[in-house]
């Protein structure tokens, strides 16, 4: 909403994002923020949320390390798993060319579990490497 505080212009993009991107300048986004120790992300969890369910998206099928545990994660679970890891997954995501299903999950455009109705050819490939770099 244009004239409104708070409301006008495109939303702050996060340090961390500027850091990945090459972008960041310490004059205008401030200092660098203490690096945090992260959990370890199972392959089934990073697939997961990078593509979704396999079964509605024709993506490779994701039988994964972790991955019953993965079904296992409330929606509350999954979202502080995703913000922890955004940064790196968004990153990577780039990289490959498409845009992680959970960041439409978690940016309330999508209900979690949705996944897109049309398919990606990027996040298709980047799905079926991934596969077969973790053995399946």
């Amino acid at each position: 909403m244009g004239g409104k505080r708070a409301r006008s212009g495109r939303k702050k993009i996060p340090v961390e994002l500027h850091v990945l991107r090459g972008s960041y300048r310490p004059d205008r986004h401030g200092p660098l923020p203490e690096p945090k120790a992260k959990s370890t992300l199972s392959p089934s969890t990073r697939h997961y949320l990078q593509c979704g369910a396999a079964s509605r998206s024709h993506l490779a099928p994701a039988r994964l390390r972790g991955w019953l545990t993965t079904l296992q994660l409330t929606d509350t679970e999954l979202q502080a798993i995703w913000e922890e890891h955004e940064m790196e997954l968004r990153a990577e995501a780039m990289k490959a060319g498409f845009l992680p299903v959970a960041a439409g999950w978690f940016s309330g455009d999508e209900d979690i579990d949705d996944v897109p109705a049309d398919p990606d050819r990027n996040r298709e490939q980047w799905s079926a490497a991934f596969c077969r770099v973790h053995g399946y």
